[in-house]
């Protein structure tokens, strides 16, 4: 039994051991990455601070929704399995 496991270890290629370094390689590339980030960003200033969050309450002002009333209007681009359908199939509910 210990000499197929020998047998099976010296047949076995060089890919698995390249693999896992690959691995290896991209989880210190990943972290590198990370630090390196974290490191170049600077907090900001109190000035810069007051310039963005004023900017944002200032923003784009109140949403506005716009509501259409009237019938319904069936087109060429409706398909039978639309939902559309089924409420004109099925009027009052």
């Amino acid at each position: 039994m210990f000499e197929a496991e020998v047998e099976m270890e010296k047949r076995s290629s060089f890919l698995p051991l390249l693999l896992m370094l690959c691995l290896v390689a991209a989880i210190l590339g990943l972290i590198g990455y990370v630090v390196l980030q974290a490191k170049g960003q600077t907090p900001l200033s109190a000035q810069e601070a007051n310039r963005i969050v004023a900017a944002t309450v200032q923003g784009p002002g109140p949403a506005v929704i716009h509501f259409r009333t009237g019938l319904v209007k069936p087109s060429a681009d409706e398909k039978p399995g639309d939902r559309i359908i089924d409420c004109w199939k099925r009027p009052g509910s």
